[in-house]
């Protein structure tokens, strides 16, 4: 059983004591493998900083779970945490991408990896945009005002200088 029915299977991942993901997991991605559901999630710590969990999947039921994060931050653009990831497999290749946030901007960024177990962080592949930017540019096309009310909100709320947002 590879789809679930959360009505009558309820919760598949809850947090543990684990310090990587007390506070929270979510978000998951998955992909089979090995007649197994290898899932990949976001969790989150105490100090609320995010990183990419582990399990895997038999059906509904947990059959092997990671005690350390296979991915987590370690440059500038992932400082405040890696979010959100999803995962595809081309050519052999498996490809994880995830939200960056390093406490001001979230941006996109991707790690490959060919067994689901090593991972090599690639880096950003989202545009460095300043929001100021793209809403000159979307002005000129004279979109509705719901458009521009988060980056408006951003800039004045987190910082001028914020980047255009990709989650």
């Amino acid at each position: 059983q590879l789809i679930f029915d959360l009505r009558s299977e309820g919760k598949i991942l809850e947090k543990t004591n684990q310090p990587f993901e007390r506070r929270a997991v979510l978000n998951p991605t998955g992909v089979v493998k090995d007649e197994l559901v290898r899932m990949f999630y976001r969790a989150i710590s105490d100090d609320n900083i995010s990183s990419i969990g582990y399990c895997a999947l038999r059906g509904a039921e947990i059959v092997s779970r990671s005690d350390r994060p296979p991915l987590y931050p370690e440059f500038d653009y992932e400082s405040r945490g890696l979010e959100d990831p999803r995962l595809v497999l081309i050519d052999d290749i498996y490809y994880l991408l995830y939200t960056a946030y390093d406490g001001q901007n979230a941006r996109v960024a991707y790690a490959e990896s060919r067994d689901l177990v090593k991972f090599e962080k690639k880096g950003l592949i989202s545009p460095s945009l300043k929001y100021a930017e793209v809403l000159a540019r979307l002005n000129r096309v004279k979109l509705p005002e719901k458009y521009f009310w988060y980056g408006e909100h951003y800039r004045q709320v987190i910082a001028e200088d914020i980047l255009l947002w990709e989650k």
